[in-house]
């Protein structure tokens, strides 16, 4: 029994994290587009940045998908954690 509920426990960090990298993400993406949509300057920085965002979401999600114990799990979550910070400092340097 308790080791179905600690499976469940990490099954729904695991379906959070996802979430969460999904959300960063699109707003990275909802953002940049904004600001090559609108003619902004830095259009050129922005499609890079949505090239940089897809990377991240497809290699952060094999990443979840491949931690089976929880330190690895806390690893990419501190890396997803860290890559939401860094896509807003870059989002704020071309706005």
């Amino acid at each position: 029994s308790l080791g179905v509920n600690q499976n469940l426990n990490k099954m729904a960090s695991k379906r959070t994290l996802k979430k969460q990298i999904k959300s960063i993400t699109y707003d990275v993406l909802d953002e940049a587009d904004y600001l090559i949509e609108s003619g902004h300057k830095g259009a050129d920085k922005a499609d890079k940045l949505m090239d940089e965002a897809a990377d991240f979401y497809e290699e952060m999600v094999a990443k979840v998908n491949a931690a089976k114990i929880k330190k690895e799990f806390k690893a990419v979550a501190q890396e997803v954690e860290a890559a939401g910070k860094k896509f807003t400092d870059k989002l704020n340097s071309i706005g």
